[in-house]
């Protein structure tokens, strides 16, 4: 029987308590997401190593063993975390793309368009319920958000938790993952590069 969305493990035991399969987890992001702190790790872990080999006729051998153990043990640990991230099948690959899309719109359609957000012109108590209360449908795939790890109410998601699943799809399809590259620049989707003066006093007005 071929894998859909719903068997991926987004959160597979290295991100939950005990690294256990079972276990809560314990990140709001995988840690395979993180590519800022994969890199750096390895950054870190390949100077570490030039280090040890500069001055590796200046210490013990006991002190030499336990370095290399520390840095095989940080080794492993970063390449079981590469390891972790989801393979995925042709079909998981475009229904997720699908899903990435759909939530794409949705997420825009619930940001405040740039220039509103520029000027100062948001309620604050309508982007706050916007950020924290189920207003963006799971359109009948709960069982793929609770995957996810996100909170679902009748079927409904706040705009930070599709965001969420937003970015790991993105991260996972190699797409965009930078929420800002998807607000609308002014609303209505008019595009003005130049404004007269008039225009910005009526907008601050």
């Amino acid at each position: 029987m071929s894998k859909g969305i719903y068997d991926i493990e987004f959160f597979p035991a290295i991100d939950r308590q005990g690294k256990k399969a079972d276990g809560k987890i314990g990140s709001e992001y995988p840690c395979w997401y993180l590519k800022g702190n994969i890199e750096n790790e390895k950054e870190e872990i390949a100077t570490e190593q030039r280090n040890l080999k500069r001055v590796s006729d200046r210490i013990g051998p006991f002190e030499k063993v336990k370095l290399l153990k520390t840095l095989k043990e940080r080794e492993t640990k970063v390449r079981d975390i590469v390891n972790s991230k989801p393979v995925l099948t042709g079909a998981q690959k475009d229904a997720l793309s699908k899903e990435y899309k759909r939530l794409s719109d949705e997420i825009k359609n619930s940001l405040f368009d740039r220039s509103r957000m520029e000027f100062g012109r948001v309620d604050v108590r309508e982007e706050a319920m916007r950020m924290s209360q189920g207003i963006i449908s799971t359109d009948g795939r709960d069982e793929l958000f609770k995957n996810l790890n996100i909170k679902i109410e009748n079927g409904m998601i706040s705009r930070n938790g599709a965001i969420k699943c937003w970015k790991i799809l993105g991260q996972l399809l190699d797409e965009n993952t930078d929420v800002e590259n998807i607000r609308s620049d002014y609303n209505y989707g008019t595009n003005k590069l130049f404004q007269s003066l008039k225009d910005l006093i009526d907008q601050t007005g």
